[in-house]
Order: C-alpha cells, then structure tokens, then sequence
C-alpha cells in the first residue's frame, strides 16, 4: 500500500489501481461500498493513477450525502494531523472516495486537496 510518505515522493509518478484500492480499503468507514461493486468498479476503472494536489474549487463535495458528525471528525483529526489519506477523483474530478474528507478540507479553508486522479 502506498503510504503517505510515497504520495509526496512519488507525485506524478503512477499508481496501481490495486494500490489505491488497498489505501481506500483501509481508511473507508464503511467497508460493504467496496464489496458491493461500486466502489471498486469506479476505481478500476482506470489502470493507473498518480497523486495530485488539486484545486478545491475543482472539486464538488457536495455532489455525494455525507455525515456531517463525521465532516466535523474529520475535521479535528485534520487540524491535529494534517496528514490525511487522498481522495480519489474520477477524470472529471469527481469524488469516487473522499466526500467527507474532501468537506472537511474545504470547510477548513484548504485551497489544495490531496488526490489521487486518473493517469
């Protein structure tokens, strides 16, 4: 799995549908998405990927229902550890996993998002 640490170094570089599958696997709270064939059929959709920093103009967060508990979480966690996993966007930059960090990260006033877009 792709760890935060290589989506600095490798910016750019491709990345392995697998590989951004496993990393949504991990962080997704609600892990029934990916088993039944959504989730997982938007991410395979492409081959490969390569990690961004995307405008968060760019993106609608507003296009997928969210929790706004969770949005507020995340959040806090984001303030404490800005650190956080990608989104992942489709080629027309919308949000196949990530809706609430993606809401969170604008709420706070990021200009840039973390993504991982098709290659």
């Amino acid at each position: 799995m792709i760890s935060f640490l290589q989506f600095i170094e490798n910016k750019n570089q491709p990345i392995s549908s697998d590989d951004v599958l496993e990393m949504v696997r991990r962080y997704h709270h609600t892990p029934e998405d990916l088993d039944s064939g959504d989730l997982y059929n938007r991410i395979k959709k492409y081959d490969f990927y390569r990690s961004e920093e995307v405008p968060s103009d760019k993106i609608d967060a507003e296009i997928w229902n969210s929790d706004p508990d969770m949005v507020e979480e995340i959040e806090e966690l984001i303030k404490s550890k800005p650190n956080y996993p990608p989104i992942v966007l489709d080629e027309d930059f919308v949000i196949i996993d990530g809706t609430h960090r993606a809401k969170a990260l604008k709420n706070l006033g990021h200009s840039f998002i973390k993504a991982y877009v098709p290659a």
